[in-house]
């Protein structure tokens, strides 16, 4: 009789967003609510999914944006999709 021993490790991580030129406060018109609005490029350091892929979202309309002096990502539409988790970045 073989024994099998299963080792698992948990893994806690905590992002901070500070107020910069990467988030801004913003009215997402497709939400209808204000919504916390990060650039791609902070999207990528949360998530852990590419600047690329986060770029098709939108172009497929998966994801809501504002498009100003840079472009936003609204964070409550990511909440709406299973596409990304946040949690382990897959």
């Amino acid at each position: 009789m073989t024994q099998c021993t299963q080792v698992m490790f948990e893994k806690e991580e905590t992002v901070l967003l500070r107020r910069s030129a990467a988030t801004m406060n913003e009215f997402c018109r497709f939400c209808g609510a204000s919504s916390v609005m990060v650039t791609p490029e902070a999207l990528t350091m949360i998530s852990g999914v590419s600047e690329r892929e986060i770029f098709r979202l939108i172009e497929a309309g998966e994801i809501h944006f504002y498009e100003g002096p840079k472009v936003y990502v609204c964070l409550n539409s990511l909440a709406q999709i299973q596409t990304i988790d946040i949690d382990n970045g897959s």
